[in-house]
């Protein structure tokens, strides 16, 4: 795959991912439920929690194949990126107004595990199956002495 595809199915999947792992998370919290109560402020900012987490992402290299080769480097700033729009999303929600307020602190925390688990697996799943294909670079030695 070519580096350019793999950052456009990075960003898209992790968009897919991030909201997938935040609605699982109040079915976990919720017993299988959504109450509109709680699940009405997490629609309303859906769009800008995204937005958060891809730049988190981007902060820690999530979207740079070439930072993220081995396994623990994934994982590592998976985990990072995750933490950092964890902690934007509740500030945001802390500061975003009072009708968002009855978002679960708890789906918080829960989400942060799922979507850790949800980022980290399909990207360990990529490294396994497929392979980044670099573009040709060119280098140009300059001079003969054994430095060069």
């Amino acid at each position: 795959m070519k580096r350019s595809r793999f950052i456009v199915l990075s960003l898209l999947l992790d968009a897919v991912l991030v909201n997938a792992g935040i609605v699982a998370s109040f079915y976990l919290r919720f017993g299988g439920e959504l109450p509109a109560f709680n699940f009405d402020p997490y629609l309303g900012l859906a769009p800008v929690i995204t937005v958060v987490y891809l730049l988190s992402g981007y902060v820690y290299g999530l979207y740079e194949p070439e930072r993220t080769e081995h396994p623990w480097a994934v994982v590592r700033a998976v985990v990072l990126s995750v933490t950092l729009g964890t902690a934007l999303t509740t500030a945001l929600l802390f500061f975003a107004g009072p009708e968002f307020l009855s978002f679960s602190r708890l789906v918080i925390l829960i989400s942060w595990a799922v979507v850790n688990g949800l980022l980290t697996g399909w990207r360990l799943l990529f490294l396994r199956l497929t392979t980044i294909t670099w573009p040709e670079q060119q280098v140009l030695i300059v001079g003969t002495d054994p430095l060069a």
